[in-house]
């Protein structure tokens, strides 16, 4: 029970370092194409926490759309 524990935890830290560094790529590549006030095409990506939040979105949600709308 143990060693199963402590492979979940691998693969959730493993999970927790991909979303991270995918966020800052995002992030860096994407803000400097913010517009700004909700017209632009990536809004979401416009600070590393809210890239950091679409992206976990994305990863674990069915309804996406709606949350990148919201």
């Amino acid at each position: 029970m143990v060693l199963a524990a402590g492979e979940i935890g691998e693969v959730l830290v493993s999970l927790g370092a991909v979303l991270l560094g995918f966020s800052w790529v995002a992030f860096t590549l994407f803000s400097p194409y913010y517009v700004g006030g909700g017209g632009g095409v990536n809004v979401d990506l416009s600070s590393f926490p809210r890239a950091l939040q679409s992206l976990f979105v994305l990863l674990t949600a069915a309804n996406f759309p709606d949350v990148i709308t919201s």
